[in-house]
């Protein structure tokens, strides 16, 4: 999941994740969030390749008033030369194809 969606984040932008823990670490009791499908600190992060992430905040938070805890990470993109010139290769191409077909 957290592949996918840095798969959206255009080089120099950012991705900001929060997640629910499901199980409090401090306790080991079950938060509200319980059930559903979540992603911790370590998978988001490992998920993110390292050459082309730089992780500037990864750490889990305790809610204020709540028992619930948040994975929270943010990267930002920074993709090596190639994987730039691969990306905006694509664009360019899928976006003068369009223009094409729409005056046709």
């Amino acid at each position: 999941m957290v592949t996918r969606l840095g798969t959206a984040v255009a080089p120099g932008g950012t991705l900001f994740l929060v997640g629910h823990l499901p199980v409090d670490p401090a306790t080991g009791e079950p938060t509200p969030a319980a059930g559903q499908v979540q992603v911790t600190v370590e998978d988001a992060v490992e998920a993110l390749d390292s050459r082309e992430w730089n992780i500037v905040l990864a750490e889990e938070r305790t809610r204020a008033g709540d028992t619930g805890v948040d994975a929270v990470v943010r990267g930002i993109y920074r993709p090596s030369r190639h994987s730039v010139k691969r990306l905006l290769t694509l664009p360019r191409r899928t976006l003068g194809e369009r223009s094409r077909r729409a005056r046709s």
